[in-house]
Formats: structure tokens, C-alpha cells, sequence
């Protein structure tokens, strides 16, 4: 019995959770996937369907503004409705300098573009994206931005794939017996 009481505190902190970010996402349309570099962004977009994530493009920029305006004509000619941004976390956990970087990014594109975003820790993205394609026999090595593009996919999917599992731990709480 304290096993299942545990299960259901559990579920109860995930379902906080969950309510919070999944009462921002529309309930139709597109995602948008950034990991953001100093001088690269990959970028990947989900089908409407939310089920699968894929490698879009590469923006090369030297200014934040014409990234924010890269992105936005992207938004608006794949009608994203939603934002997902990939965070580097450090390995122990604790914040980086490149941490520092996306978040002020992040700052800057709350101030331009009014989507909901959430982000989503891409730690080792670059090099899940170096293996992905190594595995499918592309030579990555001649064009780097398809690790960018690719690594935005992973974190992409990585969301998508929480927001699923989510629902489904959703629409199975409501199935079981309150104590």
C-alpha cells in the first residue's frame, strides 16, 4: 500500500507538471526547434501531428537580429505555434557559459516574438546528432550544419516525445482509484 501511495504522489507532482507546460502548448499546429550556437542555429520543425521532429535548416547569423528575423519568417511560413529551445546544461548539472548565451537569446526572443516556448535540456544533442548520421551513412564532416539541424530535431523530439508520454500518464491517472 505505501508503494502504491508513493506511485500516486508521484503522479500527483507530474501532473502539476505536466498542467503547467501542457496549458500553454495549442492544441493544433506546428513546433518549432532551435539549438542555439554563437554562430549557428539548427533548426527543426515537428509535423502538425506532433509525432515526429525533423531537421529543417541552418541559419548562419552575425547579428541577433538577423537571426530573430531568419526565425521569424520560418514561423510564419510553416505556422509554428509553438517553440522549443534547447538548453546546455553543464554535465554536473550547473549552469555554463553557453548556458548564459541561450538564455539571453531566450530573453531577446520572449522580446520579439510573443509564442509560448518552453526549453528542453540538449546535453550530448551534438554528438546523438554526429552518431544519428554516421549511422545512415551521411558524411557529416563536409557539412557541419546538418549536426546543427540534426541536433535540433533531437531536441525537438526529446519534447515531443515528454508531451506524449505526459498525455498518456494523463489520460491514465483519471483511470485509477483515489485513495
Amino acid at each position: 500500500l505505501k508503494i502504491l501511495k508513493v506511485l500516486y504522489l508521484f503522479e500527483d507532482s507530474i501532473k502539476i507538471n505536466y498542467m503547467n507546460v501542457y496549458n500553454q502548448i495549442p492544441k493544433s499546429g506546428k513546433f518549432l526547434g532551435i539549438d542555439y550556437g554563437a554562430k549557428k542555429v539548427g533548426i527543426a520543425i515537428s509535423d502538425p501531428l506532433r509525432i515526429f521532429a525533423s531537421p529543417y535548416d541552418t541559419i548562419i547569423f552575425n547579428s541577433q537580429k538577423k537571426l530573430l528575423k531568419e526565425i521569424e519568417k520560418i514561423i510564419i511560413n510553416e505556422s509554428i505555434v509553438f517553440v522549443v529551445i534547447g538548453l546546455p546544461i553543464g554535465m554536473n548539472g550547473k549552469e555554463t557559459l553557453q548556458t548564459k548565451e541561450v538564455n539571453e537569446f531566450i530573453d531577446i526572443f520572449k522580446q520579439y516574438n510573443k509564442l509560448p516556448f518552453s526549453t528542453v535540456d540538449e546535453r550530448l544533442t551534438s554528438i546523438q546528432a554526429m552518431k544519428l548520421l554516421s549511422d545512415q551513412g551521411i558524411k557529416y564532416s563536409k557539412n557541419k550544419s546538418l549536426i546543427d539541424s540534426t541536433a535540433a530535431s533531437i531536441i525537438l523530439q526529446t519534447f515531443l516525445d515528454s508531451i506524449n508520454w505526459l498525455l498518456i500518464i494523463k489520460l491514465s491517472y483519471q483511470s485509477y482509484p483515489q485513495f
